[in-house]
């Protein structure tokens, strides 16, 4: 067994891990990437030379971590190791797990280190060719759009009447886009300014030639769950997340 620890992969690492990735999500048939970007990876190789096991993540206050082990290389440690190392090293965060409620293996191991279910976030889609809403109520307020100069992509959002009355930010990828930080005024929530907000965002970004509109809901937020659905929004994938805590970071987690 030999194990590194990075903050970034070389392109010898980045082509093990895809490959490693490719490997388990044919084996069990669950979507779930590992982030090549993140901002740390823990990594095994076997004595053949092949990457056996990662645990990769970002760290924020609390780690968000996803880890992937050969099929042929399961049962032998692999992953055991670096998780050993992994409470060493980040001994005082509190981590958290995520995985594909369609992996068995991954819920299995989950259970046997001590980590419990803390929540499942839903992955949504729209596509604006065929499911956009027909039925746009008029609202009295334009949406302006701006883009970031130092994150191409990124486009920030606002709602606009006599005052302020949302936001949102899009990262727009040929013709596709995810959404995210999307916000009404607290005071004005209640209203149905929420709905007539996100209608005409779509209708803009047809215009514009965006196809499919994703984002990601957390299930326990269950006024913008309901809103995404009245809007046209279909649950795509489920995301769980594990929150292992040791002693050393039993602090409330936030």
């Amino acid at each position: 067994m030999n194990t590194s620890f990075s903050r970034q992969l070389n392109k010898h690492q980045e082509e093990a891990l895809q490959e490693l990735v490719r490997l388990c999500r044919s084996q069990e048939h669950f979507r779930l990437s590992c982030p090549l970007d993140g901002d740390f990876f823990y990594l095994m190789w076997d004595d053949e030379g092949r990457l056996a096991s990662v645990i990769a993540g970002y760290q924020y206050d609390f780690l968000e971590c996803r880890g992937f082990t050969r099929p042929d290389c399961r049962r032998k440690g692999y992953f055991r190791r670096l998780w050993e190392l992994l409470k060493e090293d980040f001994r005082d965060h509190q981590l958290v797990f995520s995985a594909d409620p369609r992996s068995q293996t991954a819920l299995k191991t989950l259970e046997a280190i001590g980590a419990r279910l803390w929540y499942q976030e839903y992955a949504m889609g729209l596509e604006l060719n065929s499911s956009s809403p027909s039925f746009v109520q008029p609202a009295s307020f334009t949406l302006s759009f701006r883009s970031s100069r130092r994150e191409p992509g990124l486009v920030f959002v606002t709602a606009r009447g006599k005052q302020t009355i949302g936001s949102c930010r899009l990262f727009l990828e040929g013709s596709r886009a995810c959404l995210f930080s999307f916000e009404i005024h607290p005071s004005l929530r209640g209203q149905g300014l929420g709905y007539a907000f996100l209608c005409q965002l779509i209708l803009q970004l047809g215009k514009r030639g965006v196809q499919v509109l994703n984002l990601q809901v957390s299930g326990q937020n269950l006024p913008a769950l309901n809103l995404y659905k009245k809007t046209g929004f279909r649950i795509w994938d489920t995301l769980s997340y594990y929150l292992y805590e040791s002693g050393e970071s039993s602090r409330p987690f936030r």
